[in-house]
């Protein structure tokens, strides 16, 4: 009795959040969820439930949560993708759609972490000594955080889980993702210190650090300058945080290229292509016809029309892709 009224709650709950109005819009939407996850899967058809929500009220934001529908066979796993967008899609924001759907597909790939997970067991056992060896409770407290952020857990709320998904949509996104970075963190800092250690958000100095230096490796080294000069601000605004010895301990570049390392060997299991310019050249030059592009090809064309046109001919340019996708549901 208590299994099935458990199952009635989280269903009624689920109605609660599912689209309830069949829009273009919408088609849009589960058309790039599509593309995107089974680009990442490798599989021709979704593999689990994914439902797009449509956040509302002043904190709306781009996120997900994973939920369980109790059922005979067990707990059936249900990804919710809340999306910050109104009536009229900017598909240079879905840059946070690819973020939100490859932690999705990710919940299934924690053994990813397996040798980052070693290195954070090893910095733990490495501060345990040091604070034994001193008697020394800052060390004792940093062998804590590095067992609180390092590790790698189902619920994602980690740093490296982060780093990660930052990684993957770099080597996916490029240009439009460093870019569409640069203006988050810009907004966030506005009321969060960037070199803030928390439980629940990795430090944004220490992201944007790892983003840049990945930017550097693939290749985008000219496009990571407006990071670096938000890097260079953030360390004249909070000077003493940035040289605070905790943080420099925790910002461990070790942990940093290790949860980059396993982003790239995913994207290569996964035969992934990357953006390079000569790609980039090729799905700016078909941005014209929007109606043949497809998911992550058309969200980079977004970021590259919305830099060449007014404002008025980008709104008729994304008003184009999504009658396309209605057209062909």
């Amino acid at each position: 009795m208590q299994h099935r009224q458990a199952a009635l709650e989280e269903a009624e709950f689920l109605l609660q959040v599912l689209p309830q109005d069949e829009t273009d819009a919408l088609y849009l939407d589960l058309a790039v969820i599509h593309h995107v996850v089974t680009l990442l899967t490798g599989q021709p058809t979704l593999d689990r439930i994914i439902i797009p929500v449509y956040d509302v009220g002043p904190g709306r934001s781009w996120r997900h949560q994973e939920r369980y529908l109790p059922s005979t066979a067990g707990r059936l796993p249900v990804h919710l993708v809340f999306m910050d967008r109104g009536q009229e899609p900017d598909l240079r924001a879905y840059v946070w759609l690819v973020h939100e759907l490859v932690h999705v597909v990710l919940a299934r790939y924690l053994h990813l972490f397996a040798e980052g997970r070693r290195l954070a067991a090893q910095r733990v056992q490495e501060w345990r000594l040091a604070g034994l060896a001193s008697d020394d409770p800052a060390s004792e407290q940093l062998a804590a955080e590095f067992s609180r952020y390092w590790s790698p857990g189902h619920d994602q709320e980690d740093w490296p889980h982060e780093i990660v998904v930052d990684t993957i949509c770099m080597l996916l996104l490029g240009p439009a993702y460093a870019e569409a970075l640069h203006h988050h963190y810009r907004e966030v800092a506005a009321n969060v210190p960037a070199y803030l250690i928390e439980p629940s958000h990795i430090p944004l100095e220490l992201r944007t650090r790892a983003m840049i230096r990945m930017g550097e490796h693939l290749g985008w080294g000219s496009v990571m300058q407006p990071l670096r000069e938000l890097q260079s601000a953030w360390e004249q605004q909070w000077p003493e945080a940035a040289r605070a010895s905790r943080y420099r301990a925790l910002r461990d570049d070790e942990l940093i290229w290790e949860a980059q390392r396993a982003a790239l060997a995913f994207c290569e299991d996964r035969q992934l292509r990357r953006l390079t310019p000569g790609l980039l050249a090729t799905i700016t030059e078909a941005s014209d016809n929007v109606e043949s592009l497809e998911g992550i090809e058309l969200i980079i064309a977004a970021w590259w029309v919305g830099r060449e046109v007014s404002d008025d001919e980008y709104r008729a340019w994304g008003a184009r892709a999504v009658r396309g996708y209605a057209d062909h549901a």
